[in-house]
Formats: C-alpha cells, sequence, structure tokens
C-alpha cells in the first residue's frame, strides 16, 4: 500500500505528511531581512536543494526564487538539502527581472557569480565583503 500512496518502493516502512505552508510575499521577505539567495533558472532539484543547505550553513536569511525554478518542497529537493528548504524562509518572484528591482529598491547590495567572462569591480566587492562580515 506504501509503494501505491508514494509512488515508488524505496519507502523503507516510512511515510510522512506535512501541511503545504502558503507561499511567501517576497515584498514582505525583504523587510527585516539583510542576506538573499537569489536564484534564477535553477531547475535541477539536487543542486536546488544543495543551494537551500548552503544558504542554511552559511547563514542567509532567505532564498529568492525567480518563476522558472524548481520547486524547494519537492520531495528530492527537501531529502538533498537535508530539510532546509522546509526551514529557510523562501519566496517566488514572477521574473528574474522582478528580483532584482524589488532588490534593488530595497537597497540590497548585489554580488553575484557568473560563467561569463566579465570583469570584477574588485574595490565595490572588497567593500561588500568588509560590511557583510559584520552581520548579526
Amino acid at each position: 500500500m506504501l509503494a501505491e500512496l508514494t509512488g515508488f518502493d524505496a519507502h523503507r516502512g516510512v511515510l510522512a505528511s506535512a501541511d503545504r505552508p502558503g507561499a511567501l510575499d517576497p515584498a514582505e521577505l525583504l523587510v527585516g531581512h539583510r542576506r538573499f539567495v537569489f536564484l534564477e533558472g535553477l531547475s535541477d532539484l539536487e543542486n536546488l536543494g544543495a543551494t537551500f543547505r548552503v544558504a542554511a550553513a552559511l547563514g542567509f536569511d532567505a532564498v529568492l526564487l525567480d518563476d522558472r525554478c524548481a520547486d524547494p518542497l519537492y520531495r528530492r529537493c527537501v531529502r538533498v538539502s537535508l530539510g532546509w528548504s522546509t526551514v529557510v524562509p523562501h519566496a517566488r518572484f514572477p521574473g528574474t527581472a522582478e528580483g532584482m528591482a524589488a532588490l534593488s529598491a530595497a537597497g540590497v547590495a548585489t554580488v553575484a557569480l557568473t560563467p561569463a567572462q566579465v570583469r570584477c569591480r574588485w574595490t565595490a566587492l572588497r567593500l561588500w565583503a568588509t560590511s557583510a562580515t559584520r552581520w548579526r
């Protein structure tokens, strides 16, 4: 019977059920928080779960997702995140441009990683790193 309920036969005799929380409003999440991980188009559930786990380990306040990211409450993501995707607050923006505009309007400094070959203004990054080390 458990295999029918779960959809696979590797349940090991354990079944859990939880209420899915309502979606958080990203504008509300920006108030009172300082450090965010903002993800764009991350559709791989394992990478999303690992990102939540790292965000929790590094003390980020919340994870913000665009409309193309996978569901952080999907069972594979929850398992890889070691449950952190159920604990770390997260919200979804309707798109990347809207998310970046909201972060900018809230006065959040953006530091990004990209595989593109672009030049970085190291002085700006150094200033951010110096002020970021003073959190909490």
